[in-house]
């Protein structure tokens, strides 16, 4: 069966292929920041002054910073399969998927996204943040960044706790072992 020369079962699969992946994206991100809070909140336990264990600090933090390398790999891995999908249906409404083969009609949201989201990135100002337009992609990539920079600083903020630490015992253990 097809409907102005593209087949409704092109059409479904694509859509089907398209809603599949962009539903893994948001469990996957989802997913992320629950793993994230949890790494998030052992870091920031590790320095209180009951549990005083740097060295889980140590380990939440490069768990953080690992975490948001593999899940930022994840999302690339499935934003280009989302890309691939929005292609196809953008293909399909061009092709004669509605009566109007234009993409002021309502049934082009693949076009009219495109097209819109292009339009409010232009008239977006950098010094602005409340104007900037951003994608999926954008948003959670910062979102990556920004826990494995809290991971890089937990780290380090961590092993220089546990240098401390050490210094401190051989400084006071070698005074009051002295003869």
């Amino acid at each position: 069966m097809s409907q102005n020369g593209v087949s409704t079962d092109l059409k479904e699969h694509a859509w089907n292929y398209f809603q599949l992946h962009a539903g893994q994206r948001m469990s996957i991100f989802n997913f992320f920041v629950v793993m994230s809070t949890l790494l998030t909140t052992a870091l920031a336990t590790s320095f209180t002054e009951k549990f005083n264990c740097p060295v889980i600090g140590i380990i939440a933090g490069i768990g953080l910073v690992v975490i948001a390398f593999v899940f930022w790999k994840l999302d690339q891995r499935i934003g280009f399969l989302i890309k691939l999908a929005e292609t196809a249906l953008t293909a399909i409404e061009s092709e004669g998927g509605n009566d109007k083969k234009t993409s002021d009609s309502p049934q082009s949201l693949f076009l009219i996204e495109r097209i819109e989201t292009d339009k409010k990135r232009q008239e977006s100002c950098w010094w602005k943040p409340q104007t900037w337009h951003m994608k999926y992609s954008e948003c959670f990539r910062l979102a990556y960044i920004l826990f494995a920079f809290i991971g890089i600083l937990g780290t380090v903020s961590a092993t220089f706790k546990v240098m401390i630490d050490i210094l401190y015992y051989f400084w006071h253990f070698s005074f009051t072992m002295t003869p």
